[in-house]
């Protein structure tokens, strides 16, 4: 009996071998559909989250724009002396006119003071001290760091130059700024209205206002699409979130050349000490204050405008927002998500979709054996929705900065950076998830 089954057994192998065979073929067919169907509903659920971000954000910045003016009437103008800090290393080429600007400010001259922190080697010492001359008030002095105690190792360079400004400072208000800065003339007459006592209930901590970026060789593309990235579409998000935040005692993001502070409060807190080690000095001061309970705002009136010189080159803006982007995820939760949300996000629907669009074209030309021609049409039409509403998103955005009057409403825009803008945020947010995996400055 056994002898007349024997010649089952090779028949038994061979079915079974092409039943896993057959088994495996479908579920290589099945598996890449199913794989399909899942992306779409990744791709659904990004693209209803980013839906419901950008129009809210948009509704915020709207109120934000036509909510009640930052510096309210019937409280009288506040006057107090003030010192203003700027660090410098090697700005021959900008000292003089950051000088020149803030010695001309409708402020009373005798009631603020300059002081300069600067590790040059150029002429940047010699063009102080010749203003200096020229100049009786306001007093401008000169802190040369080669005279001073040396930089602690791993202490961010600025943060110490700011440390030894304030360990200088005559006056409660310290105001910082930065060297390639330009201030129009009221600036520091409204910048520090927010310190008056009938200002706010809650004692003000920390003042700040954004910048726009210039160039100093005319309305430059790259310029205008910095200008338009981050003085537009960066603080549009920050005008929307500063709404919920004020409310919430959270943190707000100061720029560093326009940012100010109580010489009292930033030594309660005990200054930079616990912080000195990173990368946004700016970003991290505000919120140790924040967390002592102060509130910090930030100011978008077309008066304290601060306009900064824009990195001349698509390679310099580049290597900057490298900088920017590993500062910002090596500070608290609040600025890694809100990083996510605006950049991450974006990033990772924006490639998807074009992978999607890509391989589903690839398949449909090119014999395959994945018989889902339907589905892949309709990749294919679906992905292609997504990133044109993600463009429309950023075009309608790109509009309403460009005509809010706490925006970018008086810069003209050059008519390639808008046609580039797109591109601009895409390289952008490449740029954020590449800074991921960077090493994180240690200072010497």
């Amino acid at each position: 009996m056994s002898l007349n089954l024997f010649p089952i057994y090779p028949v038994l192998f061979f079915q079974t071998i092409l039943l896993i065979n057959q088994t495996t073929q479908q579920v290589l067919i099945e598996l890449p559909r199913n794989a399909l169907h899942f992306l779409w509903g990744v791709q659904y659920g990004a693209l209803v989250f980013i839906s419901i971000v950008n129009c809210f954000s948009y509704l915020l910045t709207w109120y934000r724009g036509n909510r009640k003016d930052d510096f309210p009437t019937g409280i009288g103008f506040f006057e107090p002396e003030v010192s203003i800090i700027v660090c410098t290393k090697n700005e021959e080429d900008n000292i003089g006119r950051l000088l020149g600007g803030l010695i001309k400010q409708e402020y009373p001259p005798e009631k603020f003071e300059i002081i300069v922190v600067d590790e040059s080697t150029d002429r940047t010492v010699e063009i102080v001290k010749k203003i200096q001359k020229e100049t009786k008030l306001p007093q401008i002095h000169l802190l040369e760091r080669k005279k001073l105690p040396p930089k602690p190792e791993n202490f961010n360079p600025v943060a110490y130059g700011i440390t030894l400004g304030v360990q200088h400072a005559k006056h409660e208000i310290i105001v910082i700024t930065e060297a390639d800065c330009i201030h129009p003339q009221e600036y520091l007459r409204y910048f520090i209205q927010p310190y008056n006592p009938n200002y706010s209930r809650r004692p003000m901590g920390a003042v700040g206002s954004h910048p726009i970026f210039v160039s100093e060789n005319g309305n430059t593309v790259v310029a205008n699409m910095q200008r338009l990235d981050y003085s537009g579409n960066v603080f549009h998000n920050f005008a929307a979130l500063d709404t919920i935040r004020n409310k919430a005692g959270m943190s707000i993001g100061l720029w560093g050349g326009s940012l100010s502070f109580k010489k009292s409060v930033f030594y309660e807190i005990g200054g930079f000490s616990g912080i000195e080690h990173y990368l946004v000095q700016d970003i991290m001061i505000t919120d140790k204050i924040v967390k002592h309970g102060y509130r910090i705002m930030m100011l978008f009136d077309p008066r304290v405008k601060v306009e900064t010189i824009a990195s001349p080159t698509m390679q310099a803006a580049i290597s900057q927002r490298f900088r920017w982007y590993k500062g910002m995820l090596s500070t608290n939760w609040q600025f890694i998500t809100a990083s996510t949300v605006f950049s991450f996000l974006p990033f990772f629907f924006e490639n998807i979709a074009a992978f999607l669009i890509g391989s589903s074209l690839f398949y449909l030309l090119v014999p395959n054996p994945f018989h889902f021609p339907h589905e892949l049409i309709f990749t294919v039409i679906f992905s292609t929705s997504c990133l044109v509403v993600l463009y429309v998103y950023r075009y309608v955005r790109l509009y309403q900065i460009s005509k809010s009057r706490i925006m970018l409403k008086k810069w003209k825009n050059n008519i390639f950076a808008i046609l580039l803008y797109g591109f601009w945020e895409w390289l952008i947010n490449w740029i954020f998830f590449l800074s991921l995996f960077r090493k994180t400055i240690i200072w010497r």
